[in-house]
This record gives structure tokens, C-alpha cells and sequence, in this order.
């Protein structure tokens, strides 16, 4: 007799468990679920004013490596700056032919704070951006950028194209230079 009341008991605990459950998993999928918004598709144009941090100027063999820092100003659904600055500097590697002199490529890339705004919403202060790309002999550039500010829910990434820098110099001796971008961004509520 005493097995049977045991057994009722355990039925009737596992079966309102089982019913708590039943409602914790309900009160879960009614939940409204976070989505990002679709990917939105982004072009417009960018310029900077270059500066070479000449003491950082290193030679190994037909290589040469130095830093750069500079503010990159943005326009079009990316509108703002990114900051290079010379404590956190682009990173540059110029390759050069076996002659030693004819330019064959430049490398390099860089990373910094964003202040500005994508698509129309605010970055917070935790923006990041960086890229990387290379230099043609002729000047042209060609890279790869992405973006991540996960306080204001922004990511992106995509590519940009750089033209030969500009004869006249800007800020003192700086390399002025002018370019397009494309990719894309997700936004997250």
C-alpha cells in the first residue's frame, strides 16, 4: 500500500513540474525575439590628409616600413571620422623592385575610433574602424574595411578604392588623398 501513495505522489510532483515547465517555455516564446534589420547597402566617399611619422622609417632589405597617422573623414550614409592616430599609427610596408628603387607595392593597414554616424544613427564612443589595402605603382589603391560599435548596435564591412594621392600637400606635409567606398551594414535595436 505504501509503494502506491509513494507513487502517486512522485506522478503528481513530475506532472506539475512538467506543467511549470510547459508555462516557462510559453512565457519564453512570447517574448518579443531581438532581430537585427536586413543588411542596407552603402557607397559614398572618403578623403584623408596623411602624415608619415618619418622616425619610424625602418629599411629591411628592399622593404621598407613606417607609420602613418591621419584623420579620415567620411561622407554619404557614413558620415564622420576615423581617427589614426600616432599612438595607435596605420602600419605601412613599401615593397620595391630588385632594382631597389621602382615602387612595386605598398601594404598596409590601421585601425581606430569612429565619431560620426552610419545610416543616420549615432555611434557611441566604442565605434571601431579599421581596413586593409594596398597600393598600386601607379598610386591607386585597392582594400577592405569593416566596422564594429556593438554599444550602438552598428556592423558593417565592404571595400574601398583610393586615388594617387594629390601633387599639392595638405596640413604642412601631408599626403593629401581622396576615394570611394561600398559595402554594407547591419543594424541591431
Amino acid at each position: 500500500m505504501n509503494n502506491v501513495k509513494t507513487n502517486q505522489h512522485l506522478r503528481r510532483k513530475i506532472s506539475a513540474l512538467a506543467v511549470i515547465a510547459g508555462l516557462g517555455i510559453a512565457a519564453l516564446c512570447a517574448l518579443p525575439k531581438a532581430k537585427a534589420d536586413q543588411p542596407v547597402a552603402v557607397s559614398g566617399t572618403w578623403n584623408l590628409c596623411g602624415h608619415t611619422m618619418w622616425d619610424t622609417l625602418h629599411q629591411a632589405g628592399r622593404n621598407f616600413t613606417v607609420d602613418f597617422y591621419q584623420n579620415q573623414n567620411f561622407f554619404g550614409p557614413v558620415v564622420g571620422t576615423l581617427y589614426i592616430t600616432p599612438d595607435d599609427p596605420e602600419f605601412d610596408v613599401l615593397h620595391l623592385a630588385s632594382d631597389g628603387v621602382t615602387l612595386v607595392r605598398v601594404n598596409f593597414h590601421g585601425s581606430g575610433s569612429f565619431g560620426g554616424s552610419v545610416l543616420g544613427r549615432p555611434v557611441s564612443s566604442e565605434a571601431v574602424m579599421g581596413y586593409q589595402a594596398q597600393i598600386a605603382p601607379d598610386g591607386t589603391g585597392h582594400g577592405v574595411w569593416w566596422f564594429n560599435d556593438p554599444l550602438a548596435g552598428i556592423h558593417g564591412n565592404g571595400t574601398l578604392d583610393g586615388n594617387p594621392p594629390d601633387p599639392n600637400p595638405c596640413e604642412g606635409d601631408g599626403s593629401y588623398v581622396t576615394g570611394t567606398y561600398t559595402g554594407q551594414f547591419q543594424l541591431t535595436p
